[in-house]
């Protein structure tokens, strides 16, 4: 029976329904799998996003910091023993890779990158981003989130035989069904209990730190409701930059800011906006946008993650330039043109069906058998 190990660095409540998805299905079809992750540092344990798993195995990894580089000693080699495939992020903060990379061309076990291919957050000539082309190729397959990142790779030289596009996912089927079970009476106390009144609603959902471009997304605001005047805004989430939000809502009453919400609450907040307001970094909250069919709207920013593939502009989201002044400009003339909005939302919902749980699990045992052979 063969062995797949997939390390991560820790175990996120929302990446846990795809692993007992991904064990469900490979058990069928008579693979082992073993799940291995750490437990993450102080800051991963105070936002409340980590998870468990029985079947897992945590271990407590060690940080160690040299200068301004922080690298991870993981003691995870006698969990590897008898692996096929070992399959691990693209990390090059992890001492564990290298050891994994050296090791393979003396050992049987075949090893996998599963990656973003660069750290978009980064310019491309940033010392990390060097470190991690040079190892691209130090593999024998890759498990790429998107298109464009099989893409990077490839013009690494890497093999395209031997590259699975993941198509990164969230569970949104569980969305879709806590969607459908949501009553008007439920909304309508909801919306009372955040004090909307408006027509015109948008919606923030994020960590509220630089790359998201609160800044930004604030003096937007105030140009849109200069047009808009009964527009109103949600802000959930928290983060280093949420001062900013708290301070614009203590001088506008039109800005409304619950602060985290998971589950319930934050699938009512995007069944009552109108549009989602996010001009900074993009990631998986595209797919929280399909699949309640609020169209997101963004801008050309040079670090967004990969799933920005995703969003086609003019067609189920949109995409401006890095403008306040355009931005606005094209948020108010959605609140204005509602009609276009009917179709746009159509497509979210075509978008949705595609990008999901199920056919990630799909695509990702596809890779790994092949990769077994």
């Amino acid at each position: 029976m063969p062995k797949v190990a997939i390390i991560q660095r820790v175990l996120t409540k929302y990446r846990m329904p795809f692993y007992q998805k991904l064990k469900q299905r490979l058990e069928s079809d008579r693979i082992d799998l073993e799940f291995i992750h750490g437990l993450g540092d102080g800051f991963d344990q105070s936002i409340g996003y980590l998870d468990c798993l029985p079947w897992a195995k945590a271990v407590r990894e060690k940080y160690i910091k040299i200068g301004k580089f922080s690298l991870i000693y993981q003691p995870y080699s006698r969990l590897l023993a008898g692996a096929d495939l070992i399959i691990v992020q693209q990390e090059m903060k992890w001492l564990l890779n290298y050891f994994l990379i050296a090791k393979r061309r003396f050992s049987n076990y075949k090893l996998a990158f599963w990656g973003h291919g660069l750290n978009r957050q980064l310019p491309v000539t940033a010392f990390e981003n060097r470190i991690k082309a040079k190892l691209v190729n130090c593999v024998d397959w890759w498990f790429a989130y998107t298109q464009g990142i099989a893409d990077d790779v490839m013009a690494t030289g890497f093999p395209k035989e031997k590259i699975t596009i993941v198509d990164n996912a969230i569970d949104t089927d569980a969305l879709i069904k806590a969607k459908s079970h949501v009553s008007k009476a439920e909304l309508d106390s909801f919306k009372e209990e955040l004090g909307l009144r408006s027509k015109n609603v948008g919606l923030f959902c994020g960590g509220m730190h630089p790359h998201k471009r609160i800044g930004f997304l604030l003096d937007a605001c105030l140009l849109i409701k200069n047009r808009i005047p009964d527009f109103q805004m949600i802000f959930v989430g928290d983060g280093p930059d949420c001062r900013m939000v708290e301070e614009a809502r203590k001088q506008h009453d039109w800005i409304i800011a619950p602060g985290p919400l998971y589950s319930r609450n934050k699938v009512l907040c995007f069944l009552l906006s109108d549009l989602v307001l996010m001009p900074g970094l993009v990631g998986l909250v595209v797919l929280d946008s399909f699949v309640f069919e609020k169209p997101l709207v963004t801008t050309v920013y040079p670090f967004h993650s990969p799933e920005i593939e995703y969003l086609i502009n003019g067609e189920n989201g949109f995409i401006t330039e890095n403008d306040v002044g355009k931005y606005a400009r094209e948020v108010i003339r959605l609140f204005q043109n509602k009609d276009q909005l009917g179709s746009i939302r159509d497509r979210c919902r075509i978008a949705a069906a595609k990008y999901t749980m199920e056919n990630m699990v799909d695509n990702f045992i596809g890779g790994i058998k092949r990769c077994l052979g």
